[in-house]
């Protein structure tokens, strides 16, 4: 049987956005008085933040990994899920996310799941 193997590592944009968003939560939480967030500086370090997601519970979604797009060139499906240049295959997970961010990614996964659902009634019929 076939294998895959699978180098998984966070990219620079990865951590800048990581840090982006944590920035801008401790800003508004400042800001509205919900409360004070201290960053930890070394969050911007590539090697410090790839072992916090690796060791973290839940931080570690891969995404992306079968991205949507117009284009077989740069994605894998396209806006109904369907794999480029082949019939009857579809992909539903966050693996199809064009983009991503730092929150659990259960709720787009059940309506993108949703959406292919009513997208497979209407090619049935």
């Amino acid at each position: 049987m076939r294998r895959c193997t699978v180098n998984w590592s966070p990219s620079e944009d990865d951590v800048h956005y990581t840090y982006q968003f944590n920035l801008n939560f401790a800003k508004m939480a400042g800001a509205t008085g919900l409360g004070r967030v201290k960053i930890n500086p070394m969050m911007r370090d590539p090697d410090i933040f790839k072992k916090l997601v690796q060791e973290s519970s839940g931080g570690g979604h891969q995404m992306g990994t079968t991205r949507m797009s117009k284009s077989e060139a740069t994605g894998v499906v396209d806006s109904n899920l369907k794999v480029h240049g082949v019939n009857n295959l579809y992909c539903a997970g966050s693996s199809v996310f064009p983009t991503y961010s730092w929150v659990n990614p259960t709720m787009t996964i059940v309506a993108l799941s949703s959406r292919l659902a009513d997208h497979l009634i209407d090619v049935i019929r």
